[in-house]
């Protein structure tokens, strides 16, 4: 439910950044996370400095065991 662009290669982007949110994910449900805000941390693991890909895999490695917790986000507008 989440879309994002930006990542360490990128010189105009180089912070993780939320594109879209799905409207029908937890995240939209939540409501505090927006579009074109600043990801800094999942799950206490920090975005800061890492790629696009690396971000990626950050994100998706964090839906394990998701039955038993809700995803920590760090974000700043």
């Amino acid at each position: 439910g989440l879309s994002i662009s930006g990542g360490a290669e990128c010189k105009a982007h180089p912070h993780i950044i939320v594109d879209k949110i799905s409207a029908n994910s937890a995240a939209a449900s939540e409501g505090q996370l927006k579009a074109g805000m600043k990801l800094l941390s999942i799950d206490g693991r920090s975005l800061k400095g890492v790629s696009h890909k690396m971000a990626v895999s950050i994100i998706k490695s964090s839906f394990v065991n998701k039955k038993d917790r809700w995803m920590q986000i760090a974000a700043s507008e």
